[in-house]
């Protein structure tokens, strides 16, 4: 098929029992997720392209069901930067840091709105840091957050962490099940 046939619908006489190719409307409300992301990522992945001044993009064939699957998968699976601060326990500032050392990444930038981030990654750089915590930090007279010993090193938080992670400075925290970016420490 290369046409939106619905489900339930006839083609020469049959009824056709899905739906094999949608448009970006029809996935939206099939699927419960926005066209306006479904067209962002189909322009990302190369199906769809945006043509300058365009409110729209332009494809030259219909996604199949596979690739709209994909592509809804690919944003279920998205935190925007409210989500992604709230998980890891950081603002605004400690998040465009990330970025900037690419420690995470902008999976998906819709137009002039909030990026958003894989939230597998996310998660991955969260346990990263808990796997190699050593101790609790109440244990530590001298551990102390990690921007504050940023401060003390006068280097960045992007250097320090970058330490952390690269030189494997063991981090410490008052619990691993719930600590987030902030309340890792470190001692010197």
């Amino acid at each position: 098929m290369n046409f939106p046939v619905p489900a339930g619908g006839l083609v020469l006489g049959k009824e056709c029992p899905r739906q094999y190719i949608h448009t970006p409307r029809t996935a939206a409300k099939a699927l419960g997720v926005s066209s306006w992301k479904i067209e962002q990522r189909l322009v990302q992945l190369g199906f769809a392209q945006r043509p300058d001044g365009a409110r729209r993009p332009v494809m030259q064939d219909y996604p199949d069901v596979e690739l709209m699957e994909r592509v809804i998968r690919d944003i279920r699976n998205l935190w925007n930067s409210g989500n992604t601060k709230d998980y890891l326990g950081i603002g605004a500032a400690t998040l465009l840091l990330l970025v900037k050392a690419g420690w995470l990444t902008v999976e998906m930038k819709l137009g002039s709105k909030a990026p958003y981030y894989d939230r597998t990654k996310v998660t991955a750089f969260l346990m990263r840091l808990k796997a190699q915590c050593t101790a609790e930090s109440s244990d530590v007279e001298d551990a102390a957050p990690l921007t504050n010993i940023a401060a003390r090193c006068q280097c960045s938080l992007e250097e320090m962490l970058r330490i952390v992670i690269e030189e494997h400075l063991p981090p410490m925290a008052d619990s691993l099940e719930t600590a987030q970016f902030h309340d890792f420490r470190v001692s010197l």
